[in-house]
Formats: C-alpha cells, structure tokens, sequence
C-alpha cells in the first residue's frame, strides 16, 4: 500500500475526531472563537514538536511560503470559527454539509484547472457525494417540520 494511503486515512480520522469534538464543544456551552483559538495554538504546538522536534525540520520558510501561509490561515481560522458557530444553530450533519461541500470544490477546481485525469470512480465519487448533501440537506428540512398524523390530517 503506497503510503499517501495511509495519510488520507488519518485524515479521515482527524476531520471526523474535529467534527465530534465541535460537536461536544459545542453541546457543553463552550464559545466557539476560545475553541477556535485553542485548536489552532494547540496544532501548532503539535506541528512544531512533530516537525523540529522529532523530525528535525527548522522553522525556517521561503518568503512565498509564509506570503501563503497567512491567507490559508487566515481561512482555515474563518472556516473553524464559521463551524463551530454553525453547530449551534443546528445538528452535525447539517453543519458538516459545509464541510463536505469544501472537499468538492477543490476536486472540481483540480480536474478544471491542472487538467487532471478524471476517471469513473471519481465522477462517481462526486455524484455520490453531491447526492449525500442533498439527502442531508433533505433529512434537515423533514426534521422540523410536524408529522401529518399530528397535524391531524
């Protein structure tokens, strides 16, 4: 198994464990920018005991690495707060219809863009996952609305 497999699994795993942590954040009254806040300090001290500790990386950069830097985190700090702002307006699954929108776009943008070879699996891919945000999206709408046996019709 090529190890690029093995990364994609882990962050699998590590999107899932962000979701459920926002989640019970979220349901113990916790504010959402402290969370995001934390997260972000937290990951960087990981980074840094990961990378210059264990791997002995510097935190040397080139200059187009850090002009970079700041708008990805820029983003990825609105995205976390959005987020986590989010969940307490409505349950998981609503929440992460964002989420799973944001891992779309870049497919769509990489197969536009850079060319990339699109083959069945990966159309099906994105139809599956267009299909799963409508059936989402579906199940949310039906949850509020009252039944008709109690509507008494």
């Amino acid at each position: 198994m090529h190890s690029g497999y093995i990364y994609v699994l882990l962050a699998l795993l590590s999107f899932s464990l962000l979701g459920i942590f926002h989640k019970v954040a979220e349901v113990r009254a916790c504010r959402p920018l402290p969370i995001s806040m934390l997260m972000c300090a937290w990951s960087m001290v990981f980074l840094i005991v990961i990378g210059v500790v264990l791997v002995g990386n510097t935190l040397a950069a080139p200059g187009s690495v850090a002009a970079l830097a700041l708008p990805f985190g820029v983003s990825a700090g609105v995205a976390i707060l959005a987020l986590q702002t989010a969940l307490g307006f409505g349950n998981i699954a609503t929440s992460w219809l964002a989420v799973n929108l944001s891992a779309g776009l870049p497919t769509l943008l990489s197969i536009i863009l850079y060319h990339e070879e699109v083959r069945w699996w990966k159309v099906l891919a994105l139809i599956l996952m267009a299909l799963s945000m409508v059936l989402l999206w579906k199940d949310s709408q039906t949850q509020g609305a009252p039944d008709a046996a109690d509507s008494g019709e």
